[in-house]
């Protein structure tokens, strides 16, 4: 008798398991997008927080990915693409030591570099999410 009822409630707690979340940036719009040759970089965002995605860049390739963002110390890092030759970060702007001035946006420039490919694009942020329906 114990063993049937813990056969039921595993089945039915099993079945009452929600599908999986979407991903936290799945609607977001996409506010930039480059290619060069097979190589394509897509920048979307929310506003406040971004996803920086590229595909085609070789596989299992050494590279670079450089951000700029106004006066900020520039990103500038080392990367080796995926077996499937991608690779993607999330980002978040922020300008250090501009508390007191309450900057309300700016420009971000993104740099991936492969040997196969030269990807560069912009993109404007605010501090305020952007309410996306």
């Amino acid at each position: 008798m114990r063993q049937t009822v813990l056969v039921a409630l595993s089945l039915t707690l099993s079945a009452a398991v929600p599908a999986a979340a979407a991903p936290v940036d799945s609607g977001w719009p996409t506010l930039a997008a480059v290619t060069d040759g097979e190589c394509a970089l897509e920048i979307t965002g929310n506003g406040k927080i971004f996803r920086i995605a590229a595909t085609g860049l070789g596989d299992n390739v050494p590279g670079r990915y450089q951000i700029s963002n106004g006066d900020m110390m520039p990103i500038d890092w080392s990367i080796r693409t995926s077996e499937e030759g991608r690779v993607a970060r999330y980002y978040m702007p922020f300008r250090w030591g501009h508390a007191g001035e309450r900057i309300a946006g700016g420009t971000v420039e993104v740099r991936i570099t492969t040997p196969a490919c030269a990807l560069r694009a912009t993109f404007p942020w605010q501090r305020e999410i952007r309410v996306i329906d």
